[in-house]
């Protein structure tokens, strides 16, 4: 490589970095949009595209209990199309809510819906996949649901969603599905009571499954029929590389993560951060689209200064990078920082 090619991408590299460097990301210019489908139930199973509902950009952070905030949101177009701009640099859940599927005008009507789906396609928070975007990124994330059908008339189930481990503390959004055999047939999300209701249930012996960001899972096997019935869960938190922050702010502004040496880069590189405290600690790479091509660290570190060597598989092409760093407190990401780096061969 000439020398003024290596200048140039060096002045773009340093510019780059700069922004990522930024502690308080404000709005930025990413966007996300896409597609959501329905699959129906028959065999083999089939899809059609959403006509209505809305979809969510969350960000959870803590500490205590996770809090989630909408960044944005988009409406689902009459061809399943979403599209959410303008958002800041960040790691995000993509959520696909449907429309309020009871109608006013026709209470006794039969309606077909969807299932409140994370992206790219389950009903359970961990195992979706979170979406990264930064600098300018454009990422498209098609959402496949599942067919939800509301039939009138028919039995509730109710109830409260606690913290298993705080006396009487109740959870606001929580959700919770009831599943017949393969099919979903409704939804709730907790109020801030930590509240749900669920209406008009056929008869039948159900999964009802409870979930929460920041919490386990909570299954149970109930018969839906005659009486309605009432289910409460008790949600233990995900208490996975669990670290307890003392003072979120004091941490945030002493930590430093530094520009990766040497930069470019080719075979290796070192990412160097300094930690004030014992720390949950979650490294990863990015390519240019957001896409995670590599787990650096996962877990818990000591206070203090720290490098980690980042060998890129030989098929990575040539190009330019992140890598962000996350800190952790119960399970939940509460600060972030990014930085680039250009890998040449």
């Amino acid at each position: 490589m000439s020398l003024k090619n290596f200048i140039i991408l060096l002045f773009i590299l340093i510019n780059v970095s700069e922004v990522f460097s930024q502690k308080n990301s404000g709005f930025g210019n990413n966007r996300i949009f896409g597609k959501v489908r329905i699959t129906n139930y028959n065999t083999p199973p089939d899809t059609i595209i959403a006509k209505n509902g809305i979809v969510k950009v969350i960000r959870v952070t803590g500490p205590g209990v996770p809090m989630l905030t909408v960044i944005d949101s988009s409406k689902i177009d009459t061809n399943g199309n979403y599209n959410i701009e303008n958002l800041p640099d960040g790691l995000y859940f993509i959520v696909g809510y449907p429309n309020d599927i009871i109608d006013n005008d026709n209470p006794n009507q039969i309606v077909n819906s969807f299932v409140l789906t994370f992206f790219p396609n389950t009903q359970n928070y961990l195992s979706a996949e979170k979406v990264f975007v930064s600098n300018g990124m454009i990422r498209n994330c098609m959402i496949t649901s599942k067919r939800m059908t509301y039939i009138p008339n028919q039995f509730q189930v109710d109830g409260y969603v606690y913290d298993s481990t705080i006396t009487n503390l109740r959870l606001n959004n929580a959700v919770i599905f009831a599943r017949l055999g393969f099919e979903f047939k409704g939804f709730a999300i907790t109020d801030q009571q930590g509240n749900y209701i669920i209406n008009s249930l056929p008869s039948g012996t159900y999964n009802l499954m409870a979930t929460r960001f920041g919490y386990r899972n909570q299954t149970k096997i109930v018969n839906v029929g005659g009486d309605n019935g009432v289910f409460s869960f008790y949600l233990g938190r995900d208490s996975a590389n669990f670290i307890n922050v003392n003072n979120i702010s004091e941490v945030i502004d002493n930590f430093e993560l530094k520009q990766n040496y040497p930069n470019p880069f080719n075979p290796e590189t070192n990412i160097s951060f300094y930690l004030p405290e014992r720390l949950t600690v979650s490294l990863k790479i990015y390519n240019v689209l957001g896409k995670e091509v590599y787990n650096l660290i996962n877990g818990v570190l000591e206070s203090g200064n720290h490098t980690f060597k980042y060998s890129p598989d030989k098929d990575l092409a040539s190009g330019l990078y992140f890598y962000r760093i996350s800190l952790i407190d119960e399970g939940v990401e509460f600060y972030s920082t990014s930085k680039s780096m250009i890998l040449l061969k």
